[in-house]
């Protein structure tokens, strides 16, 4: 049965599991993938959780205790894969996959794809965010996942997986606990005799290779790409003057053979992330956010900017969609700022839409999903407050945050608690689909939209508190 929003709950559990403690480990549907009768999910286990763990172990903020609500009763980081049968919707979900038991745990399953390869096999790509080398994994029947070696891989995490118009299937991956580092993509290589489960091949060039030219290559870490109007387009962070937007020059990514297409964060240093990027029509989006722990002051109110949406043309201009006047102006050698096309501000006009999270085309629609960090207010500010009571400074910043933001919205907030999702026909003018997670506060994030081959938007949730939830349209 589908809500007053059109859409349909399918997980009747959050987080899958019967095990409650297990479930709400599972907080973010962080990756989905379709192969043959079978809806596929990767989650991400204890994202804020283990985000707020490293603030506490820091001692940034004092004697800051995680909330109780935020905190599992038996910690597990290991993520799992979960699938659903589209043709028996009553026979509910199947764990399919639970990560590798060792050393090198894998917290989440960031992103999944099917791909067909040169040799005519299809199956499922699957890659992880780990606490050592990010690991990735292959699957022809959704059972029985193989890794991949990942002697040739750098970083922790795989950021995105795109198949480009040339057949092949590339990916991206960073160094989570380092994120200024060069840019890193890769190729896959089929399987053959010596790779069984096939390898990966970097295609993007070292810096310190004598050849490499500055300028003509990618540079930060690629945090997504596209395949765009036969171009392959990554999307790099910019930590000090604003996000990134190369494109090939060609088909192929080659050294030196790379085009700078939007720098300096579109007119505001302080769009740091290019966080997703949507094809809608003949333009292609970017989401744009800063990340609180990355800001020079991660206490000021300007760590918390709202997200920026621009869009760029296959002739390279580029113009603001979404966002308001730039809290770190820059001058951007690739075009100019100017006013927003649909004249609404940063985050839609909601100062708690951190990200744009995703961007989906679905029947002529433009979908554009939020994170609404609303709902942490009150667990958090109760459990912070307390702990800075010694630390001056750092307290007054807080305060000012807190006071600014109640004063902006006072009551008023409550009901729009949980993540926004809009949609819009020419994305330009956006419309409100809802304001509150589908009715859930504790659904702060619409982190997944994926388009399922039966004619159905699906929509996963980062749900920290009671685990995530599938929705389909």
């Amino acid at each position: 049965m589908f809500n007053k929003y059109g859409f349909q709950k399918i997980t009747p559990l959050n987080g899958f599991d019967t095990d409650p403690n297990n479930a709400m480990q599972n907080n973010y549907a962080w990756s989905m993938a379709e192969l043959g009768d079978y809806l596929y999910v990767g989650t991400g286990r204890n994202i804020l959780y283990n985000i707020l763990l490293a603030v506490q172990n820091t001692g940034i903020l004092g004697d800051f205790k995680i909330p109780r609500e935020l905190t599992p009763k038996i910690v597990d980081n290991r993520a799992e894969i979960w699938r659903y049968n589209k043709a028996l919707p009553h026979a509910g979900w199947q764990k399919v996959f639970k990560a590798p038991d060792d050393s090198n745990i894998i917290q989440g399953f960031r992103y999944m794809i099917r791909y067909t390869d040169a040799n005519g096999q299809t199956a499922l790509y699957v890659g992880g965010y780990c606490q050592g080398k990010v690991r990735t994994f292959r699957s022809t029947d959704g059972l029985n996942w193989l890794e991949i070696p990942n002697d040739n891989l750098k970083g922790t995490s795989t950021r995105a997986m795109v198949i480009h118009t040339n057949g092949k299937l590339y990916m991206s991956a960073v160094d989570e606990a380092s994120p200024i580092q060069p840019a890193v993509i890769y190729e896959y290589i089929p399987p053959d005799i010596l790779f069984p489960n096939g390898r990966w091949e970097p295609v993007t060039a070292d810096p310190s290779n004598p050849l490499f030219i500055q300028g003509k290559n990618p540079s930060g870490q690629v945090m997504m790409m596209a395949s765009f109007k036969g171009h392959l387009y990554a999307a790099t962070t910019n930590l000090a003057e604003g996000f990134e937007l190369w494109k090939t020059e060609g088909a192929e990514p080659k050294m030196n053979e790379w085009k700078l297409v939007i720098d300096k964060g579109a007119g505001d240093a302080l769009n740091i992330i290019p966080l997703t990027l949507g094809i809608f029509r003949d333009y292609l989006y970017v989401g744009a956010i800063m990340f609180p722990l990355l800001a020079e002051q991660p206490m000021n109110l300007s760590a918390f900017k709202p997200f920026d949406v621009v869009r760029i043309d296959a002739q390279d201009h580029w113009q603001l969609v979404i966002g308001g006047k730039p809290k770190k102006p820059t001058n951007p050698t690739t075009g100019t700022r100017g006013k927003a096309l649909s004249h609404k501000p940063s985050g839609l006009g909601n100062p708690f839409n951190l990200y744009c999270w995703q961007l989906e085309e679905y029947n002529g629609e433009f979908f554009l999903g939020t994170f609404d960090w609303s709902v942490l207010l009150k667990p958090l500010v109760p459990a912070i407050i307390p702990s800075l009571l010694n630390l001056p400074k750092l307290f007054e910043e807080l305060l000012k945050i807190v006071l600014s933001v109640l004063l902006a919205v006072g009551d008023a907030l409550y009901p729009f608690e949980g993540f926004d999702l809009y949609k819009s026909k020419d994305g330009i003018h956006w419309v409100p689909i809802t304001l509150n997670g589908l009715g859930n506060k504790h659904n702060y994030g619409a982190r997944l939209l994926f388009k399922s081959i039966n004619g159905h938007l699906n929509l996963g949730t980062a749900n920290p508190f009671d685990g995530c939830e599938v929705w389909k349209k």
